[in-house]
């Protein structure tokens, strides 16, 4: 007859299990990596594997954001003649006019545009990375600059998940929600190229939440670096 005592249950349950782990190292150490990985993926940086997957995790988020704006905008090829694009086309190519001849984009004739001065109007493009139309048609340039400030504010992106500790599954729902939610890909859908001075806003939220969490804040130092920032923004 078998001995059916609780303790003779036990020990025979434990003597299986490492029967099992002995004949079966290879499966153990995988079951085990990808309890790491797991881990890695909800949990904050806890480690070596950890940290390196979390690095890792990022790059591949990046890649797959340059890759989505990529197709978004059509590698370049924009439709210049349909919603705002026409608008954005119009500067784009009077700025490109400009650094070609060598003259500062004072005054543009377009009837397009309802004054003929250019800085007379809100949304143009001012940012220092506007020079790039020397060299860039103006479809590719807006591929360009659009990855420029989507590459600015993933950095930003990742401030925010260092500073308060994001796993890799947060800060994935965090650069979804951010990159790609329904109000910044409508706007770049139909032309509102001002709008990508949206990828600032991780800075500005980060100076924000420093200030409410009592952290010593040079605001003066800021405010003076507004100037050279709005250039930026406007873009």
């Amino acid at each position: 007859m078998f001995d059916t005592h609780p303790h003779c249950l036990t020990s025979s349950y434990h003597e299986y299990n490492l029967s099992m782990e002995s004949s079966n190292p290879q499966k153990n150490h995988i079951m085990e990596f990808s309890s790491k990985v797991l881990d890695a993926f909800f949990l904050p940086v806890q480690g070596r594997i950890s940290l390196w997957f979390n690095r890792l995790w990022a790059v591949v988020l990046y890649l797959l954001g340059l890759l989505q704006w990529g197709v978004f905008l059509n590698w370049g090829k924009v439709p210049f003649d349909l919603h705002d694009w026409t608008q954005a086309g119009a500067y784009f190519s009077f700025l490109r006019q400009a650094a070609l001849s060598g003259r500062l984009p004072l005054f543009i004739g377009s009837t397009l545009i309802t004054t003929d001065r250019y800085f007379g109007r809100p949304d143009t493009l001012i940012s220092p990375q506007s020079y790039l139309l020397r060299f860039l048609e103006p479809g590719i340039f807006t591929l360009v600059n659009f990855l420029i400030l989507y590459s600015v504010g993933f950095i930003g992106l990742i401030l925010l998940k260092r500073r308060y500790h994001l796993s890799a599954f947060v800060f994935t729902i965090l650069f979804c929600m951010f990159n790609f939610n329904g109000n910044i890909t409508a706007h770049t859908a139909v032309g509102h190229t001002v709008w990508t001075g949206y990828y600032f806003l991780p800075y500005f939220t980060l100076l924000v939440l420093r200030a409410v969490e009592g952290e010593k804040t040079d605001w003066s130092s800021s405010t003076k670096s507004l100037p050279g920032w709005s250039g930026i923004i406007t873009s």
